[in-house]
């Protein structure tokens, strides 16, 4: 069952069977938190901190308020023991750690509370997500040939969707399908078959870095002069970094850089692959519409094609929490698509 439906359950609408929901940070979310919550001097104390404890004896820290010095030592020590649990899930035995035990003193010998710092958790609850099976039809055209198109999703969430109830900046999608039917064609075609697609795009930090990645296996819609509707079997993937603006609305920046393969019967080079690149920024201007925008170009050194520029701009509004509008604009070799269409989830 997926996480949608599991919690959207007969017993969560029963009015008065549930109390109180109450949310339980993990430690990374707490770090983080504390981290955002910090002045740019005080994040650079914090990097110093957590590997230097003398940075406590130093003027730059003892002028700061007592509170925010306890502050920080908790963070410093926080992202000690978070990096040894790591090491730990890892198999790795960790050596005792002087550092932490430098550190744990000094906040010790600080006779003060660390100033609040209120920990809301980047997820919300699961049950207020949209269900993560989906189902649309959309409509469009390709070089000027219109099409309809149908499309469905085993699960989970993408990008574009709303982040309500799921991991924000990330996309799993498993056995996703969409089949069209052009106007001067009287068969059905395949436009793509994604077997698993996974993109996690955190927007960095110093204090914990965590590089964007992806991974994509299945086939593509691969159109050219010589092959109209032609989908490619496609296994990628990279690993990049993202980060974040606040204005004039949020938006993640990412860079991926990665290898590609490509196999099609139908077309002329039938493989290719080599290096590619992909990059573009994911725009929230509200809660309910997110934009996509992005270019992945391919170099392909081995085939007479060369490199290939791949260029979209995807659009998602939200209508109600199972229902949403798509509307996508699309470029790849020399070949413009553009589609609207909606979209139910159950």
């Amino acid at each position: 069952m997926d996480v949608a439906s599991r919690y959207d359950s007969p017993l969560i609408r029963q009015p008065d069977w549930v109390e109180e929901v109450i949310a339980r940070p993990a430690r990374g979310t707490t770090i983080n938190r504390r981290y955002e919550a910090l002045t740019a001097r005080e994040r650079r104390l914090a990097r110093r901190l957590r590997n230097d404890p003398t940075i406590a004896t130093q003027a730059e820290f003892v002028r700061l308020a007592r509170e925010r010095q306890a502050l920080l030592l908790e963070l410093a020590l926080s992202e000690r023991r978070y990096s040894q649990a790591g090491a730990l899930k890892e198999g790795y035995e960790a050596p005792p750690d002087g550092t932490a035990h430098r550190l744990l003193i000094a906040r010790n010998h600080l006779r003060a509370v660390a100033a609040p710092v209120p920990i809301e958790p980047y997820a919300s609850r699961p049950e207020l997500g949209h269900a993560s099976r989906r189902a649309g039809i959309r409509f469009g055209q390709r070089e000027g040939v219109g099409f309809i198109e149908l499309n469905a999703r085993a699960s989970y969430h993408d990008l574009l969707e709303p982040e309500a109830g799921y991991t924000p900046d990330a996309q799993i999608e498993i056995l996703g399908i969409a089949v069209r039917r052009y106007e001067d064609r009287d068969q059905l075609t395949l436009n793509h078959l994604t077997l698993l697609d996974i993109t996690s795009l955190p927007p960095i930090n110093t204090l914990t870095p965590r590089p964007a990645w992806r991974i994509h296996v299945g086939w593509e819609p691969y159109p050219s002069r010589d092959c109209f509707d032609c989908a490619a079997f496609n296994i990628s993937g990279g690993l990049g970094v993202a980060g974040q603006t606040r204005w004039p609305w949020r938006t993640v920046w990412f860079a991926v850089p990665g290898l590609e393969l490509h196999y099609s019967s139908k077309s002329t080079d039938a493989y290719r692959a080599g290096f590619g690149f992909l990059g573009g920024a994911l725009l929230e201007p509200t809660a309910r519409w997110k934009v996509l925008a992005k270019a992945a170009w391919l170099n392909h050194p081995f085939n007479e094609g060369g490199a290939v520029l791949q260029t979209s701009l995807e659009q998602n509004l939200v209508l109600d929490r199972n229902l949403s509008l798509r509307i996508n604009w699309r470029y790849q070799e020399g070949i413009h698509e553009c589609e609207i269409g909606l979209q139910a989830y159950f």
